[in-house]
């Protein structure tokens, strides 16, 4: 458009040229070159898409080649467009490093859950699925789209039912199967895990009657044995 003057500059010019900006951040080279202005003006007027090399974000490659598009129709409407693109891919970026992170918590408490945390490692492994459900909770939020985010949120919350079940918190585990149950009611392992639940309650009923009657014949014992 600048170098038509029949052609009024928009704010899609605007965009072009931080489109070329970019371009040079990514190459640390010109988007047009050429062995003389001629060369490089033809380029500029033909603006054919640029291929990226493997060590740019491929993202941002598809936002600089957009913003520098021959068509103005085919660029962002105007700047804010532009670092809405950007702004978008550096969530996407900050999400996929959560992610990452998030998993080597939940890979740690996988590990802890295997050698039978018992009560006095508690505080540990309640911490790490602390920090597992914030980083999960925190990517399904900031991009929604990410795969991995949610199936680690649910193995963190099995995790925390098979621990608290295996110490006999019965009330703790009903509150996470109930959150589960009120986030995601469809999956796959929300039913075994409520059986799992069910028959640990019955066991530590069926102990506590027992427990009880052990009770009542040792005080009726004591009884006897004062009596005479």
């Amino acid at each position: 458009e600048m170098l038509s003057p029949d052609v009024p500059l928009t704010r899609r010019t605007d965009v072009y040229l931080l489109g070329c900006i970019l371009h040079e951040i990514l190459t640390l080279e010109l988007r047009h070159q050429g062995d003389n202005l001629k060369e490089m003006i033809d380029k500029a007027l033909v603006s054919e898409p640029y291929e990226y090399n493997e060590n740019v974000p491929p993202a941002l490659g598809i936002i600089a080649n957009k913003a520098a598009h021959r068509d103005p129709d085919e660029r962002y409407q105007n700047a804010k467009d532009f670092r809405k693109a950007i702004d978008v891919h550096l969530s996407h970026y900050h999400a996929m490093d959560l992610l990452n992170s998030t998993k080597e918590k939940l890979a740690s408490l996988e590990e802890l859950y295997e050698k039978k945390t018992t009560k006095r490692q508690g505080f540990k492994f309640h911490e790490i699925a602390y920090l597992c459900r914030f980083g999960f909770q925190r990517v399904e939020k900031i991009a929604p789209d990410l795969e991995g985010a949610q199936a680690g949120l649910l193995r963190t919350l099995e995790l925390q039912v098979l621990f608290e079940l295996e110490l006999g918190q019965i009330e703790a585990a009903k509150r996470i199967i109930r959150l589960i149950r009120d986030t995601q009611p469809a999956w796959n392992r929300l039913a075994d895990l409520a059986a799992l639940l069910k028959e640990v309650e019955n066991k530590q009923h069926e102990s506590n009657e027992l427990s009880t009657q052990i009770q009542y014949k040792l005080m009726e014992e004591l009884q006897k044995r004062k009596k005479e």
